[in-house]
């Protein structure tokens, strides 16, 4: 089975089968059921990590994030995944959502989801799904992307309250390359590039530190 949320996007606001260009899903959780396509690239939501699978059928693209660990309840805010893809250039905003499925696909046995609540926020953008943006309440980095990459990359990364943020740069022995961030920063969402012209092709850990806040991720560059 799978547990997922997934949409369809179309070329034009009359939905129709023939007008279909993009099929989306988000899986919460798995079981014998496996994405289509290759990994491309992995985000991080709401503290959450995702894999991004991509596959290419006769007549539209498909993409898949699949959450890294299962989830049975929560929010789950639709508008990073969109823009995510908006802003990699795989999501075209002048197009229209198609059709909203909220369930499971069922393979052996059966199964029962039980969505409580949902609510769907549209703005004048018609390719956008948003919720209110929350002030953030934890910290996170997330994966870089794109990953692996060449020569460039970029971190995302978010505090909770305006203090000092360490970003560095180490190779897979743990010696330090270089610092990218080293200053006090306001709450909110914040993003850095790395570029490594200037290194070979191997794993690298970029690392971020913000009070007793510490998290690290391994980026593999391939030249």
């Amino acid at each position: 089975y799978n547990l997922a949320f997934e949409f369809w996007v179309t070329i034009d606001s009359m939905s129709s089968e023939t007008g279909i260009t993009t099929e989306v899903m988000i899986w919460m959780d798995n079981n014998l059921i496996g994405p289509a396509g290759n990994i491309i690239g992995t985000v991080t939501f709401d503290g959450f990590d995702y894999y991004l699978y991509q596959a290419n059928w006769d007549s539209w693209t498909y993409f898949a994030f699949i959450s890294a660990e299962p989830q049975y309840s929560g929010v789950l805010g639709v508008h990073h995944f969109v823009d995510h893809l908006v802003s990699q250039g795989m999501l075209n905003p002048d197009e229209y959502f198609a059709d909203f499925e909220l369930g499971n696909e069922v393979v052996y046995g059966t199964g029962q989801t039980d969505i409580r609540q949902y609510e769907i926020y549209v703005n004048s953008n018609p390719l956008r799904v948003s919720s209110p943006e929350p002030i953030p309440g934890h910290y996170s980095l997330s994966y870089n992307y794109p990953n692996p990459f060449n020569p460039a990359t970029t971190l995302n990364y978010t505090i909770p309250t305006s203090e000092f943020v360490s970003v560095k740069i180490y190779d897979i022995n743990g010696a330090e390359l270089t610092t990218l961030v080293n200053e006090k920063l306001s709450s909110g969402k914040h993003s850095v590039e790395w570029d490594a012209t200037d290194y070979p092709s191997s794993i690298y850990i970029a690392c971020i530190s913000s009070g007793n806040y510490f998290q690290a991720r391994k980026m593999l560059l391939v030249k």
